[in-house]
């Protein structure tokens, strides 16, 4: 009898040592914590002007006419812009101190900084660009390393951004424009502005977890599944959210997720499966998904925008504000002619804009 209760609390003993490191996991579940906002674009993200001063201290410090690797082209004295560049420019770094509008098909093999504006041709090739005022890139251009514009930066069709693109003012982006990360205050694809957070509308539906013999669960199914956990609403299960709802707080959900047309919700939404947003939503802080991601027409998010897999972004929405920039991440990224984004767009494997 003895050896029996001996063998019985060594083995209490162990699954209980065993289930020490299961102990965040089990409070993770009953009071869960991975609802708050995701903190992105840090001090350096941020910075979108630092490739710039970068090159130019290199410039200054490594570079002269007289080693044969710099080629500096003056002003023209009529005012009329640069339109062609001598043969030996392909394979120096050239500085243009004038405005320049080139005929096209040129091909940079060393940086190019440009100190007036700057309207490439079509189908031109750059190493890297470095622009003190407006750069214009012609259809089909090709940016092999970075490009960085003071001033307005405008993308032909059909071009290709290689690593970093920024401005410091704003980009706007043709169709079928290939990238692999942008930053300026206000990013465009094609036309448009940033829009404001739309007032909060008369007439929503207000979620509010309560009595399960709420006639309102007999009509909106994904109410028996809700609960509140502290300061968020959490849904075990796919959910699909009709139009017109409100929810207050942030919203996590273990699978799938569809936010009907009109839907607004004050806080954060993550989910651990796909995550689709319908037209005209508002979500007052970020979206979190593992899945896909798809915001709609007319929907405004105040970001940052998280997708583990592929995120579009359709026309007309915006995300964040020239006031609070934010960040949009996905594997892949699209975006629609007239999606707005101020702030940064990062990839793991490359985005581009709609044809």
């Amino acid at each position: 009898m003895m050896s029996l209760l001996g063998a019985l609390g060594l083995l209490l003993v162990t699954i209980a040592w065993a289930s020490l490191s299961l102990i965040p996991a089990f409070r993770e579940l009953l009071r869960p914590t991975d609802v708050e906002p995701l903190v992105m674009v840090g001090r350096d993200n941020a910075d979108i002007g630092r490739f710039a001063r970068h090159f130019r201290e290199w410039i200054s410090a490594t570079m002269t006419e007289a080693d044969g690797k710099l080629l500096s082209v003056p002003a023209s004295g009529d005012l009329e812009p640069l339109r062609s560049l001598p043969p030996s420019s392909r394979d120096q770094v050239v500085v243009l101190e004038g405005p320049a509008e080139l005929e096209g098909g040129e091909n940079f093999a060393q940086e190019l900084w440009v100190k007036a504006e700057f309207a490439g041709g079509r189908g031109a090739t750059y190493r890297a660009i470095l622009g003190e005022r407006s750069v214009s890139l012609g259809p089909r251009s090709l940016v092999l390393r970075w490009l960085h514009s003071v001033g307005v930066l405008t993308v032909g069709d059909g071009s290709h951004l290689y690593g970093r693109t920024s401005s410091e003012r704003e980009i706007h982006l043709g169709r079928s424009i290939g990238f692999d990360r942008l930053g300026a205050p206000v990013i465009v694809v094609g036309s448009g502005a940033p829009a404001s957070m739309p007032p909060m509308p008369e007439g929503l539906t207000r979620l509010e977890l309560g009595d399960p013999r709420d006639s309102r669960l007999t009509t909106h199914d994904f109410l028996r599944r809700a609960r509140r956990l502290g300061d968020h609403v959490h849904i075990d299960a796919d959910t699909e959210v009709p139009a017109g709802f409100l929810i207050e707080g942030n919203l996590v959900v273990s699978g799938d997720l569809r936010l009907g047309q009109g839907t607004r919700v004050t806080g954060s939404v993550k989910t651990h499966g796909t995550l689709e947003l319908a037209q005209g939503v508002v979500i007052e802080g970020s979206l979190v998904a593992r899945g896909d991601l798809s915001v709609g027409s007319g929907a405004w998010v105040r970001g940052p925008i998280i997708s583990e897999a592929a995120l579009h972004l359709a026309g007309g929405m915006t995300v964040g504000s020239p006031a609070t920039p934010t960040t949009v991440s996905g594997r892949t990224v699209t975006l629609s002619a007239g999606a707005v984004v101020c702030g940064h767009v990062v990839t793991e494997e490359g985005g581009q804009t709609d044809q």
